[in-house]
């Protein structure tokens, strides 16, 4: 909860991160309620957003992902696909 309220409160590097990392944040994300993360997940951008999914267990960022609002999810899912570590 406390790394979701300081991304909020926006971060002196302009990130609106609080200055949390991609890695604690990702932590923060990897366990709870769906519906409630994704609205948290809504204030970044998307390539904000990739580089915390990056971090989560595939299946997991899938769930985040798909639960996002419609008008933006693809805007989410292409930051993802960009950012996601490829395959050899």
């Amino acid at each position: 909860r406390r790394l979701a309220e300081s991304k909020n409160s926006g971060g002196a590097d302009g990130s609106g991160t609080g200055g949390a990392s991609p890695a604690d944040l990702a932590e923060f994300f990897a366990d709870g309620e769906v519906e409630v993360l994704t609205k948290r997940l809504s204030g970044f951008t998307p390539e904000e957003a990739a580089k915390i999914l990056v971090r989560l267990d595939p299946s997991r960022a899938k769930e985040l992902l798909e639960a996002l609002p419609t008008a933006s999810w693809r805007a989410f899912a292409e930051a993802y696909a960009l950012a996601a570590p490829k395959k050899p």
